[in-house]
Parts: C-alpha cells; structure tokens; sequence
C-alpha cells in the first residue's frame, strides 16, 4: 500500500493538536520498534510536546546505544497515572501483538491512538493509522513523515531511524531492500547517523556461548523436499543451561536466511512452557512467509515473519518432535 501526502497530513495533525503524547515501544521490541519510537519520542519533544515513551517489554542490551534508551520507563503505573491525549505504537500489525490494548484502556480517559507500520497485515486498528506496506521498515514510514512535514532531523533522530531501516533489511542484503530504502539510507547518513556503533552492537555482538548454542540448532536442522522448507528447534534450557537469555537466540532465522536451495525456512524455540514462537524468513522470489504466519494467528512482512502456538518440544535418541 502506497499513501498519499494527505495520510501523512492527518498523521502529523493528530500529533501536532496533542499536548501529552505517549509513544508506546511493544511487548516484544526490535530495532525498528525502538528505533521509530525514540525518533518519534525526540522529535515530538523538540516541538514541545509533554512525551513519555514507554516499553511494555525487556529490550536487549544490544539495544543500549540508542539516543534517548535512558529516558524509557518500564512501569506503566506512571502511564496510568496520568492523563494522554494521543498514545502512538509503531511497527505492529495488530493491537494484541503490540499488547497496547489494556494499557490504552487504563488511561482516563482514553487517548486518541496513532499507529504508524509497514506490515502488508496490518489490520488498522488505531483512530488515525498511517500504514506503507511498501516501505522497507517502519523507521523509513516516521523518516517519510518527517520529511513530508519539515521536521527538523538531528544526527540522534537519524540514527534511531536508521537502525530500523537496517535491522528490518539486514543490513541492506534482504529482498526489503529497494530503491526507497537505499535513499532514505543516504537521507539518514547527511544528517548526521554513524553507522559504526550500530554495526558493532548489532553484528560484532556474538560470544562463544550463543554460538554454541546455536550450533546446536543448526544440527537439528530437517528438509522437507516437498514444501522446500527447512525447520529447525531451539530448546530453552539450553540457552539457561549456558546462563544466556532469549536475546540469544535473536538472530538464528536471518542467519539460516542464506541457504541456498530452500523455499523457506522456520525456527521453533520454547518461549515459556507449553508456548512456542515460530520465526519464519524467506528469500525467495514466490514465496510469501505472512501468509503462513497469518494461518496460525501470526503476521509479518513477506520476507519475515512469525507466530506463536500452543505446544512443546521434544528431543529422544537425537530426534525431536514437535506436540501440539
């Protein structure tokens, strides 16, 4: 979905009427999620604007050398507490992902809600929703915006939107990329983002541990010739076992996305017991991971995407198997 300037219009009035903003980072946030948000947290602070931005989940320590990461606050009571009159969520494609719902619900009174995505599955929950399915990420939709409306972009603002831009392309190497992402990257770059700390948290980031670990997975890895599909497991106790987080498993489905002579490939972990989240990436040109996603009550982009589901894993004589 292309939008026109007359959504990016109404996007930028609703923020700009608000005196009390919240922007809101989603249960499970990546780059792009955090990236959109803290761009948006300190633009709309530079017009003047009360903003609280606040995380509903952990992000990763890899995350830590964003602009403006120490003024996010955790505890939603300081949210609730207070009146809001627009809250903004950013790269989500429905509200229970996003877990913004209860949150909007306890404020008093309810605040106008202002989504900004790329998901092709998003399903247009907020009152003003400003969707570019096209659009490589959701830190080039905020990037598109603020050019539209002349917002001013300080070299803090241009990394956080780069970030998203990378993390959801890979670094430019994915099919996200294109000719819109490769010149909202140049944008960012003239004013002012260093790429440099970004490559090192997000790529230089692996220990021997985490690889260990994902080793293990990649010698689990099954073919199925039929559907072209590589799937692999992940147990959780064997990132416990190795005293790591679930952030270490973070990075395992894009890694496997290079292989060669596949349709698709998915990789199961253990998310809590009896729940399982399922990754999925392509590279292929007719393949549509989303769909598949959306089967399961997931969603995505076409190239990545993922679901969670009711199950467990097991492992016996080196086979596992997957109960549902």
């Amino acid at each position: 979905m292309t939008v026109s300037s007359f959504h990016y219009q109404k996007t930028w009035d609703a923020l700009n009427r608000a005196a009390r903003i919240c922007v809101v980072i989603p249960v499970k946030p990546d780059g792009d999620n955090i990236g959109s948000a803290l761009a948006l947290f300190a633009a709309l602070k530079a017009q003047g604007k009360t903003v609280v931005v606040v995380a509903l989940g952990e992000i990763p320590d890899y995350f830590r050398f964003f602009p403006g990461i120490a003024d996010v606050v955790y505890d939603v009571h300081t949210v609730t507490a207070r009146p809001w009159d627009v809250m903004v969520v950013t790269d989500v494609s429905d509200p229970l992902y996003a877990g913004i719902g209860p949150l909007r619900d306890a404020c008093i009174p309810r605040p106008l809600l202002v989504q900004i995505d790329h998901h092709a599955t998003n399903t247009n929950f907020g009152d003003v929703n400003l969707v570019e399915s096209r659009a490589a990420s959701a830190t080039v939709v905020v990037a598109n915006l603020f050019r539209a409306m002349n917002v001013f972009v300080t070299p803090d603002i241009a990394i956080c939107l780069l970030t998203g831009l990378l993390t959801d392309t890979g670094f430019f190497s994915n099919p996200a990329t294109d000719e819109q992402a490769l010149a909202t990257g140049a944008f960012l770059l003239e004013h002012g983002a260093d790429v440099r700390p970004l490559f090192k948290a997000l790529v230089v980031n692996k220990d021997m541990k985490t690889l260990k670990v994902w080793g293990k997975t990649f010698e689990r890895m099954r073919f199925c010739e039929k559907w072209g599909l590589v799937v692999t497991v992940l147990f959780n106790h064997e990132l416990t076992d190795a005293g790591l987080t679930s952030e270490s498993a973070e990075g395992i489905a894009n890694f496997l996305n290079i292989l060669s002579g596949v349709r698709a490939v998915c990789v199961l972990r253990e998310e809590t017991p009896g729940k399982l989240k399922a990754s999925l990436r392509t590279t292929h040109p007719g393949v549509d991971v989303a769909r598949l996603a959306l089967l399961f009550g997931g969603g995505g982009h076409k190239k990545a995407a993922g679901f969670s589901m009711n199950g467990k894993l097991s492992e016996k004589n080196g086979r596992w198997e997957v109960e549902v």
